[in-house]
């Protein structure tokens, strides 16, 4: 006598994303898809799409949208704007990633819950592909996200910067989008596109460094230089240094390295004004917070006693902000200002130093500098 074995309890599909229909046809349950979302065991991606879970962080969250949206059977369009930059793996800013996936599409059409729909050209020089998923090329999201994006924001500032810093020939990469935009011509915010890619440099090594070089422009802060690289000894913190040739971004020398061919440690530094010896450091969190510079590989203590404190016993006043102070520029502007008001001893506006002024190198002494106590910044 054989003893029937108990029936397998029905199962989600083993799939990333699947439909009622799918559940229904993998199980013959057409109630379990109602049981496993009101347990927690599957989520509502997009309308009529499913999966087990959603990832964590906003980034991976839209891209798992844009996958569910494009896996729908009869799809059409490219994906664009911001979710392009996301799946070419583009830095986006705070605030930047949407509920909904941006899709461009010749025909056009209305958008819907999930998806912000536009309509426009769309040749086939203008497409690529991207894990299989069809993709406005780096030069079009550039065009795409900075043409469309509302007044005063950042956003499209963040994507070409870092759009040309991931390119391998950044130069290249402004032809293309000169190309994009000889291809649309007529389209609405095309000047808006070419006033970004004067202002875009592929030397700002994160969004936040993007972020603030374009509000301290706006409150009338010089320009600074961008990523200079600075030597600086823990065996001999007495030595003086100055800035090397901007380097760039790359492992030539990121925060915190050591040369293979001196003893000595460099620093690459996010803003540098050499004229009034000030240099601006972008922290990833506040210094209440024990913030590090972005990418420093060590905690706020060794960051303090290691090349801050030389590059300040060298004649530097280093000057440190958070991305939470960029929120409200206006006091970091104002600090900025009265430190180099005070060191270069004339006026200080958004076209450099005035011409009447010499410039006052600061110069260091046991008491402070130019002999007066000059307090931590």
């Amino acid at each position: 006598m054989t003893t029937a074995r108990p029936a397998a309890p029905p199962r989600l599909p083993d799939t990333e994303f699947f439909t009622a229909d799918d559940v229904l046809h993998h199980s013959g349950d057409r109630l379990l898809l109602d049981r496993a979302l009101r347990r927690g065991e599957a989520v509502r991606v997009c309308r009529g799409v499913y999966a087990r879970s959603r990832p964590d962080g906003d980034v991976e969250r839209h891209r798992q949208l844009v996958r569910a949206v494009f896996g729908r059977p009869g799809h059409t369009g490219a994906v664009g704007g911001v979710s392009a930059a996301l799946l070419h793996g583009l830095s986006t800013g705070r605030g930047a990633v949407s509920a909904t996936v941006t899709v461009l599409r010749p025909g056009g059409g209305g958008p819907t819950a999930d998806i912000d729909l536009v309509a426009t050209r769309l040749p086939a020089s203008h497409l690529c592909e991207v894990d299989g998923l069809p993709v406005s090329t780096l030069a079009r999201t550039v065009v795409d996200v900075t043409r469309r994006e509302d007044p005063g924001s950042l956003t499209g500032l963040v994507v070409t910067d870092s759009a040309l810093r991931a390119s391998a020939d950044p130069e290249g990469l402004r032809r293309d989008c000169e190309t994009v935009l000889q291809d649309l011509r007529g389209c609405t915010g095309l000047a808006r596109t070419r006033s970004v890619l004067r202002e875009a440099t592929p030397h700002s090594a994160g969004p936040t460094e993007t972020v603030s070089r374009a509000l301290l422009q706006q409150m009338g802060i010089p320009t600074p230089l961008l990523d200079v690289t600075y030597r600086w000894d823990p065996a001999d913190p007495a030595d003086d240094t100055g800035p090397q040739e901007p380097v760039g971004i790359g492992p030539e020398a990121p925060f915190g390295s050591v040369s293979l061919t001196s003893s000595a440690a460099t620093v690459v530094v996010p803003f540098s004004w050499p004229d009034v010896h000030v240099l601006g450091v972008v922290l990833d969190r506040p210094v209440a917070e024990d913030g590090v510079p972005s990418g420093w590989s060590g905690d706020r203590d060794s960051w303090v006693a290691g090349p801050r404190r030389f590059l300040r016993r060298c004649g530097w006043v280093v000057v440190e902000w958070s991305p939470e102070d960029l929120s409200d520029p206006w006091p970091l502007s104002q600090r900025l200002t009265r430190i180099m008001r005070e060191l270069y001893g004339g006026p200080v506006g958004p076209y450099g130093w005035a011409r009447d002024h010499p410039v006052l190198r600061p110069q260091w002494s046991p008491t402070g500098w130019r002999g007066e106590p000059y307090p931590d910044r």
